[in-house]
């Protein structure tokens, strides 16, 4: 049974895009890796991409 909800996974990705973009630190690693906001964006996306096979392996229910 996986806890994770539709919303939870969105909620995930929003405060992911969020704290790099609120996140003065964040922000430095940005630039010392040279990062662009896509790719933060990018990396979101696969992570909620992630979250979204997790759940459905564990209840079947298949996540928009």
């Amino acid at each position: 049974m996986s806890n994770i909800t539709k919303d939870d996974i969105f909620k995930i990705h929003e405060s992911l895009v969020d704290s790099f973009a609120s996140n003065e630190q964040a922000k430095e690693l940005m630039k010392k890796y040279n990062f662009t906001t896509a790719q933060i964006e990018l990396t979101s996306l696969m992570i909620t991409e992630a979250l979204r096979q997790y759940h459905t392996l564990l209840t079947g229910e298949i996540l928009p």
